[in-house]
């Protein structure tokens, strides 16, 4: 097995710093990943919520061939 906090020391880094750099590196990637999450949740929300208020008028609901739901919205002038 490899001795991680001897190898840093031989290169002269003190193993605290490593712990800080991969806490920092997992603390944007969360960050970036939960925006990218919550924006997608928001969207969703947003655009359930203005056709169950009657804003958006659905044309047809379908499913594709892998299993996701596809609603194709009505344009203004069409009925």
């Amino acid at each position: 097995m490899i001795d991680v906090n001897a190898f840093a020391y031989s290169l002269g880094i003190n193993p605290g710093w490593i712990g800080v750099v991969l806490g920092i590196a997992l603390f944007l990637m969360g960050r970036y990943y939960g925006k990218q999450v919550g924006v997608t949740y928001g969207a969703n929300g947003m655009i359930t919520m203005l056709e169950d208020n009657g804003f958006l008028k659905v044309k047809s609901r379908r499913t594709d061939e892998d299993g996701n739901e596809v609603v194709e919205y009505s344009k203004v002038d069409e009925q």
